[in-house]
């Protein structure tokens, strides 16, 4: 029997296999800035309209330093909403080198609303002297999420780490070069959307006051998307579930 139902099953199987790629949805490429400076409205390369913000900083080998200025990368809009709830995964990765921070001087991600518990917000920070990393998310309906990770280690080595966060409808994770860190937070409780697509939204940094702004070395800040399977996926799992019925 095997034999007749194999031409109609293969396609239907592949189908049912699609895997999904992530998508890049805001990026800050340093790679491509030419040695010297990069000043207040310098195109940044990457997705999105990123563009500097908050005053002169060297660049070298396509890396900034900021840790002597105040510069961020500024989207005039996120043009993108995280809905955890309808099955997507979201990356957020900081290729940085933290060296000693000051201050508060640790953001690297955000988008702030107005402070208050009822207005959705995300943000992401290094907190000074202890290179612990914090992340906070507020869906539209106020339900909040806290993480707090234990980077304090891994990001106090010497030289460039690559920090990257996962989160998806049930909780977010953290990783430095590819290494599993301490702590987890449960988001499950985040049923409506994270953010506002056409609000504001700030790369090193996570609002666009000096004080919270990153005080150190960076590469490249990446915020990527994989989305919930596709209806033709399920329709393809579905098809093949009806011909193995039809079958026996």
């Amino acid at each position: 029997m095997m034999k007749y139902m194999t031409p109609i099953l293969l396609p239907l199987a592949a189908t049912a296999g699609i895997s999904h790629a992530a998508t890049v949805l805001a990026s800050a490429d340093f790679s491509t800035l030419p040695d010297g400076t990069v000043t207040d409205t310098t195109s940044i390369s990457g997705i999105g309209s990123g563009t500097w913000d908050g005053g002169t900083s060297n660049v070298s080998g396509g890396v900034v330093d900021t840790t002597t200025t105040d510069g961020y990368v500024n989207f005039t809009s996120a043009g993108f909403n995280m809905d955890l709830a309808g099955g997507n995964t979201y990356t957020f990765t900081a290729t940085i080198d933290p060296g000693t921070l000051s201050g508060q001087r640790g953001g690297l991600f955000g988008q702030i609303g107005s402070w208050t518990s009822s207005t959705t917000e995300w943000w992401v920070r290094i907190q000074d002297s202890t290179n612990d990393t914090v992340f906070l998310l507020r869906d539209t309906s106020g339900n909040q999420v806290v993480a707090n990770f234990d980077t304090s280690a891994a990001l106090s080595a010497d030289g460039t780490h690559v920090l990257e966060f996962t989160i998806d409808s049930s909780s977010i994770s953290a990783t430095v070069n590819g290494v599993a860190q301490s702590g987890t937070a449960d988001t499950s409780s985040l049923t409506n959307t994270i953010g506002d697509a056409s609000g504001r939204m700030v790369m090193g940094a996570y609002n666009s006051t000096d004080s919270n702004r990153f005080d150190g070395l960076a590469s490249s800040y990446v915020i990527s998307v994989v989305p919930e399977p596709s209806s033709a996926a399920l329709l393809g799992l579905g098809g093949l579930s009806l011909i193995l019925c039809r079958r026996r």
